[in-house]
């Protein structure tokens, strides 16, 4: 196993943030397979959702237009994710449900029916602090995210230079369990590939 390679904790090139946006248009099944996974594990379908680290907003937008029970507070602190969020979310009429406030989500407050937070973990190096703060604003919470492989070598030289970076600075499915060992919850793995695996954390009220 190599040593993780922290990358920084924004997305602030607009171009890289569109970037991050339109790979979920090209490819659907990302936000497909979070949305499986929503549904296996917390499974809300009505109230308020807090989003920390909501990026483009492309899951929160896919699961609002399957639940139209749930709303949604998103919190991000990158000027150009919250731009493309809003934009988003303008051109899937949700504005009246849905509210992006871009703040250090370490800033969120009030308690929800659910937190997530997805692909967001492996940009923070306060891990105790986030864990703190998901469990104190709602009872259920699903995080998800990459796994670091066990060798930088599988990690492919072609590969979109962000995902190779996320994969580098990722947690362990090991790094995972011993940050949430005082937490009542859960944490599977899951292939996300043929080669890579994701993992997620979670926990029902």
């Amino acid at each position: 196993m190599f040593e993780r390679i922290p990358e920084p904790e924004l997305m602030q090139d607009f171009q890289q943030c569109w970037n991050y946006h339109n790979m979920h248009r090209i490819e659907p099944e990302i936000v497909s397979m979070w949305l499986d996974i929503y549904h296996d594990t917390v499974n809300v379908t009505e109230g308020v959702v807090v989003d920390l680290g909501c990026g483009t907003a492309d899951q929160i937008v896919a699961l609002l237009t399957q639940h139209p029970a749930l709303t949604a507070v998103c919190y991000d602190a990158s000027k150009a994710m919250c731009m493309i969020a809003r934009e988003n979310i303008r051109a899937h009429q949700l504005e009246d449900r849905c509210t992006v406030i871009q703040a250090d989500l370490y800033a969120a407050t009030g308690t929800y029916d659910v937190a997530l937070s997805s692909r967001t973990l492996h940009h923070l190096s306060d891990t105790a602090g986030f864990w703190k703060l998901i469990t104190e604003l709602s009872p259920t919470f699903l995080v998800c995210d990459l796994e670091r492989p066990d060798n930088e070598d599988l990690i492919p030289s072609d590969m979109d230079a962000d995902i190779q970076n996320s994969l580098r600075a990722a947690y362990t499915v090991s790094e995972i369990r011993e940050q949430v060992a005082g937490i009542t919850c859960e944490v599977t793995r899951s292939a996300v590939g043929p080669v890579f695996y994701g993992v997620s954390v979670y926990r029902t009220a």
